[in-house]
């Protein structure tokens, strides 16, 4: 089944960024586990946008990543789904 682009807005990537560089480094299979779990989640929404809740902001969606405690905040529009920010929830209370 063919799904939606997947489009990530700066803010996004500027989140993804900022995971990829503040993941302790000695937990390196951890990092690897959680941004492999992301490409999953990801590879799903673009075949199923539906599946996160409704977010917090109107028009937003929400998929709590299981087994990290990041949160993918993302928009559904009609050819595309847009990544919109990747929340940790640990540090983010309105994320979890």
């Amino acid at each position: 089944m063919a799904g939606v682009a997947i489009f990530w807005a700066p803010t996004a990537l500027e989140d993804l960024a900022a995971l990829r560089a503040n993941y302790p480094a000695s937990y390196p299979e951890v990092k690897s586990k959680a941004l492999s779990r992301l490409e999953a989640v990801l590879g799903n929404l673009a075949v199923f946008p539906d599946m996160g809740r409704p977010g917090s902001i109107e028009g937003t969606r929400e998929f709590a990543i299981s087994g990290t405690p990041f949160v993918l905040v993302y928009r559904r529009e009609p050819q595309r789904l847009v990544v919109l920010a990747v929340r940790d929830g640990r540090m983010d209370p309105q994320a979890q």
